[in-house]
């Protein structure tokens, strides 16, 4: 089995869960863009996860990023992520990591919760409106 796989790229593949590849436990780097993934906690078994790309998934909930120390760059854009309260508790989540999350469910309400990534010296890239 290939548990020293790192790499990981499953774009447009039609994948629904990622529950299965909770044995890849070395993956760093995972794109899994339009596709069917509904939910990101499998990415809670992946503690060296650095770069996840779900682009255009019906994913609606970021629970699982709560635990990934090491992660650097969150793209979720075109989702139904309506929360961020999984990133916004993930305190190692700072300075020059990015969160790009144009085109989601969000909307002014969420404008506290990218504040409080952007005062962790984040980066945010999001089509929401906040003032400031």
């Amino acid at each position: 089995m290939a548990t020293n796989l790192n790499n990981l790229t499953l774009d447009e593949t039609g994948i629904t869960d990622l529950g299965p590849l909770a044995v890849l436990p070395n993956v760093e780097v995972l794109s899994a863009r339009n596709n069917q993934i509904t939910s990101a906690l499998a990415l809670a078994g992946w503690p060296r996860v650095q770069d996840v790309n779900l682009l255009g998934n019906p994913l609606q909930s970021l629970e699982g990023v709560e635990a990934l120390e090491v992660l650097g760059i969150l793209d979720v854009s075109q989702t139904q992520v309506s929360d961020l309260t999984p990133l916004v508790t993930n305190e190692t989540f700072r300075r020059g990591d990015e969160l790009i999350i144009d085109s989601a469910a969000l909307d002014g309400a969420d404008c506290p919760d990218i504040a409080a990534i952007l005062a962790r010296e984040a980066v945010v890239t999001s089509n929401v409106q906040c003032g400031g």
